[in-house]
């Protein structure tokens, strides 16, 4: 093809190494263009909501909870099942009055087919229980096995990947990514190392003119955006089929009319009893505030939270950054710092035994040194087994040499970059000045009644000594990268009492 171009282009003829150079770039580019395209080709987000309505569907509310928040479910998708059975008469709530609710197992051995209900009928049978009656606030604080750094519980994780396993069977979801696809970067990966290495070998003295110079830059350049999008692939991830687009749109208009209509904000959990599948479907897409912060549980991941602010309710979707978030500035130094060194002083040995080794190699033997995979790959085509024991030294040592490499650069990236950012949060703040919409586990979340997403920061390790509780008007000081707070202000008495 590169012949062909250059003959009807009046141009000189290339000869067979420039050719081979520029169908290495060229298939390095196609495999980096692919990565990106398959990345923006199976977006996540919901499809935009249909007319506003009243009218629901036969899904049943935890998968409807996983239609309209972008397919990851909130703790109101067990809030849900937990008012369908209550609609069922599985359970019942009562309310005494003075804050005494009571919830009741009056079929504690019903027959239910659905996996992920099953495990809340199994939670409620679990529970300590008088006259198969169980207090809502044991309900609420009740956990179900292990949990993780959030406070997330292996229940949970279940419990949502049954919803998403369920959603799949009704044909509402896919994996975001087909295997053909994931497979198809990784094999590209392994083809611009390879032709990064052939490139690498075909030039005896590399220079900016040199085409093979330019070859290596671009399989290097190629293989990162692989290794990009094979980082953020998750193989759990789900996208939406053309039905599930359609059945969001319908439910994503049942919230819209609930938001217009307010029916069922302040709406207990005893009323089921009155509002029945309606109260269930409001509950689901995130429209009864009074009844999720009721029977919100433990056991849920605490993505989504209701609270009050200046006496309305308010909605927020909370993110917990990972790690290094929370750590304080002085120790994200020191966990920069010393790495760093050392990486330093790792460098400066290996340059000066590289340089004696280069020093006393002329030209030739260099080009033989670093061409042996390219050699080798080439009398293979045409007289197998021809490896001998002198190629097998340089090419197992360019294997390690390259390993020992991408370990040394991502050790000093994520040395460097502890190290400046404990640097920077040495003076640089952020404040969230609000109410206390979140306390969980360690993690406390500030919203100020319009953020629809708001971030958790972690107490444990903060100087924050003082006892907080959820309500409390406070302004939050802490780091501006690291997250790490370092004071949490009272306004007003504490909404403890």
């Amino acid at each position: 093809m590169f012949l062909l171009a250059a003959r009807i282009a009046g141009l000189a003829v290339p000869n067979g190494r420039t050719v081979f150079l520029l169908v290495v770039s060229f298939g390095c580019l196609t495999i980096a263009a692919f990565a990106v395209l398959a990345r923006l080709a199976f977006p996540v987000h919901g499809p935009q909501p249909g007319p506003e309505t009243l009218a629901l569907g036969a899904e049943p509310p935890a998968v409807v909870n996983l239609l309209v928040n972008d397919l990851a479910p909130t703790d109101d998708a067990a809030t849900a099942v937990l008012l369908d059975f209550a609609r069922q008469r599985i359970v019942e709530f009562v309310d005494y009055g003075d804050g005494q609710e009571v919830l009741f197992l009056r079929e504690p051995d019903a027959a239910v087919t659905r996996t992920y209900e099953r495990r809340v009928l199994d939670f409620l049978r679990q529970l300590p229980r008088l006259d198969n009656g169980v207090p809502l606030a044991a309900v609420r604080s009740a956990t179900a096995g292990t949990v993780d750094k959030r406070g997330n519980s292996l229940w949970w994780k279940q419990f949502t990947r049954e919803v998403r396993d369920h959603a799949r069977e009704l044909g509402l979801v896919s994996a975001r990514y087909p295997q053909s696809v994931v497979w198809s970067v990784q094999g590209g990966l392994g083809i611009c190392v390879v032709a990064g290495v052939l490139s690498l070998g075909d030039s005896k003295t590399p220079q900016p003119t040199d085409p093979a110079g330019w070859s290596v830059l671009v399989a290097i350049a190629c293989a990162a955006v692989a290794v990009w999008f094979l980082r953020k692939v998750n193989l759990e991830e789900l996208r939406y089929t053309r039905i599930g687009k359609e059945r969001a749109r319908q439910w994503l208009g049942v919230r819209g009319g609930h938001q217009a209509q307010g029916s069922f904000v302040d709406v207990p959990p005893a009323g089921i009893v009155v509002w029945g599948e309606n109260l269930v479907a409001a509950s689901a897409v995130g429209e009864a505030p009074e009844a999720s912060r009721r029977l919100q549980l433990a056991v849920g991941d605490g993505s989504s939270v209701w609270y009050i602010h200046h006496g309305e309710w308010a909605h927020a979707r909370v993110r917990y950054p990972d790690e290094p978030w929370g750590t304080s500035p002085w120790k994200s130094v020191r966990q920069g710092l010393g790495p760093l060194l050392w990486s330093v002083a790792a460098l400066a040995l290996l340059t000066f035994v590289a340089t004696t080794v280069l020093h006393n190699t002329d030209s030739a033997q260099r080009h033989e040194m670093f061409g042996t995979i390219r050699n080798w790959l080439g009398r293979k085509i045409h007289k197998p087994n021809a490896l001998t024991g002198k190629e097998l030294g340089p090419l197992v040592g360019l294997a390690l040499g390259a390993l020992l490499l991408a370990g040394f650069v991502t050790i000093v990236v994520g040395s460097f970059t502890n190290l400046l950012r404990g640097l920077l949060d040495l003076v640089a703040r952020r404040h969230e000045v609000g109410v206390i919409a979140l306390l969980r586990g360690g993690w406390v979340a500030v919203g100020d009644g319009s953020t629809r997403r708001v971030l958790a920061y972690r107490l444990a390790g903060s100087s924050v000594k003082e006892a907080l509780f959820v309500g409390d008007d406070v302004e939050l000081v802490a780091t501006r990268f690291l997250g790490h707070v370092r004071e949490v202000r009272k306004f007003g008495a504490s909404r403890s009492g």
